[in-house]
């Protein structure tokens, strides 16, 4: 996309400890970004990201009412679609 402009994806999975070790969450995400070199030491980035969340276990977190829009795919499974950004250090 040229020498400033760039695309980067990235998929990763998180454990999130919720006070067992037995039954972890799982936390998804595929981001996709774009990204723009200022300069050699520093670029901006932004985009979409979809997450997704598998609970084997019940929470007992509070929940805004003002939620995010997201999908229950199973009492113990959902997603959704946020934003994500960025500044990047080059070195």
């Amino acid at each position: 996309m040229g020498t400033r402009w760039s695309l980067a994806t990235d998929l990763t999975s998180q454990n999130l400890y919720q006070g067992d070790w037995d039954t972890l969450p799982i936390l998804a995400r595929l981001e996709t970004s774009l990204q723009f070199r200022i300069n050699p030491h520093w670029t901006l980035s932004a985009g979409p990201a979809l997450s997704l969340t598998y609970a084997d276990q019940p929470s007992e977190v509070y929940t805004s009412a003002k939620a995010y829009p997201h999908w229950n795919f199973s009492p113990t499974a959902y997603g959704w679609v946020g934003w994500q950004g960025g500044v990047q250090v080059n070195f």
